[in-house]
């Protein structure tokens, strides 16, 4: 899709979402090859974008609230903002607490500092994600020699 054709569908979509589905259309950018398409400030809500190539795109202070982001080679090599960044971020850490896997083994603190701190929470109240609290091993006080006392 060319720069020209992606701005009358993004056009359209303002429209529609204007009008609440009354006038223009809801972009349905399914399957559409996207790859270094400046989507900046771009308010996708609603849009279709289910296996669209994003690579090499823009998709800074995106509104990409409710479509499919596409997970697939197609959706690699983007540029994203740090709303976005966080909000992707706390999805696939929730996924990943649902899941019963280590967070704590996969991230350091600054991923919760991000994913906690976020459009997610502020608006949609969502629950923080918690760094899992390490237990510490206890210490050996002393050593014991492997071979003292066995009368060797």
């Amino acid at each position: 899709m060319d720069n020209c054709e992606l701005q009358v569908v993004l056009c359209k979509h303002k429209k529609w979402r204007e009008t609440l589905g009354l006038e223009g259309e809801r972009a349905n950018l399914e399957d559409a090859n996207l790859r270094g398409a400046n989507l900046e400030d771009a308010n996708l809500r609603g849009a279709n974008i289910f296996r669209a190539t994003l690579s090499g795109s823009t998709m800074i202070n995106v509104n990409i609230d409710f479509p499919s982001i596409p997970v697939s080679c197609g959706g690699l090599n983007y540029t994203i903002d740090k709303k976005m960044s966080g909000q992707l971020l706390y999805h696939v850490m929730n996924l990943m607490k649902y899941s019963n896997m280590d967070l704590d083994s996969y991230f350091k603190d600054g991923a919760f500092d991000l994913v906690n701190n976020g459009h997610l929470q502020k608006r949609h109240g969502l629950k923080n994600i918690k760094k899992p609290k390490t237990e510490e091993k206890p210490r050996a006080y002393c050593t014991i020699h492997p071979y003292k006392g066995r009368g060797l």
